[in-house]
Parts: structure tokens; C-alpha cells; sequence
């Protein structure tokens, strides 16, 4: 996990309930995703990707590596708690069902845009009463100008 912690307003806590498709165990839980990257963070995760690709022949994996990389780059990154089963797999990479990583991911990926739109929001929000204040120390808006 990334060490910086992110202030709680970019934090969402979300309930995981999956059945594996290979292993058909129930995986249940509680994770803490952060919902905003700050420059350190994006640079940890693009890091931790090319660890995870790198290996001691020091070449570079195929498409599936290479997905499966920078989709467990992302969770390393945005996960802040987690519960044991995924903790004690080694934070999901020693599952044996894609789907359950795959869920959590998508969960992940889902806060951080849920995140996105609420602030976008807010910020549409802030402008429109932005553009309703009179004018400041006496600066009057331009006059529109005729057509001639």
C-alpha cells in the first residue's frame, strides 16, 4: 500500500460480497478505497507496475501480464484497508479467481469516478454562483456591443 494517507473526504468505504468462480469460496469484506491519487501516488503505482513486470530476466510480459500488473499496481495504491482474506493473499495477487479481483477493482475504479462527479458538481455549483455576484469594486461588466 502506498504510505501517504489520503484526507478522509477522498476516502470511500465499500462492501465486497463474491463467490469465485474457480474456488466457489465466499469472499466478504469491508475495503477503504482512496478516491483521489495525489503525484506520489500515480508515481508508486506506475512503479509497483513495472516491478511486478520486471523479473529477473528483465524482459517484459505478455497483454495478460501486463493487465494483471497495472490492475494490481492500481489496488496497491488505492487500497487503504482491506480485509484479511485479501491482506493474507497477499493482497489478491495469490487468489486464484479472477472475478473476485476483478470485482474489487471495479469498486475501486467506481469511487474514484463517483468521486470525480460529486466534485465536478460541486465545482458547476460554486461557478453558476460565481456568475451571479455583482461585480467587483465597481468593475462593471462590458457593454455589449452592436452590430453595425
Amino acid at each position: 500500500m502506498a504510505t501517504n494517507v489520503t484526507p478522509n473526504q477522498y476516502q470511500k468505504t465499500v462492501q465486497i460480497a463474491e463467490v469465485g468462480d474457480n474456488t466457489q469460496e465466499e469472499f466478504v469484506g469491508t475495503f477503504v478505497f482512496r478516491t483521489m491519487l495525489s503525484h506520489r501516488d500515480n508515481l508508486n503505482e506506475d512503479r509497483i507496475r513495472r516491478e511486478l513486470l520486471v523479473g529477473p530476466t528483465g524482459s517484459a510480459s505478455g497483454e495478460e501480464a501486463l493487465n494483471t500488473a497495472a490492475i494490481f499496481a492500481a489496488l496497491t495504491v488505492r487500497i487503504i484497508n482491506a480485509p484479511t482474506w485479501w491482506t493474507e493473499r497477499n493482497n489478491g495477487m495469490d487468489l486464484y479467481d479472477n472475478n473476485v479481483v476483478a470485482k474489487v477493482y471495479a469498486e475501486a475504479r467506481k469511487a474514484e469516478a463517483d468521486q470525480l462527479a460529486e466534485l465536478k458538481a460541486k465545482a458547476e455549483a460554486a461557478r453558476a454562483k460565481l456568475r451571479e455576484l455583482p461585480p467587483v469594486n465597481g468593475d462593471a461588466a462590458p457593454a455589449p456591443t452592436s452590430a453595425k
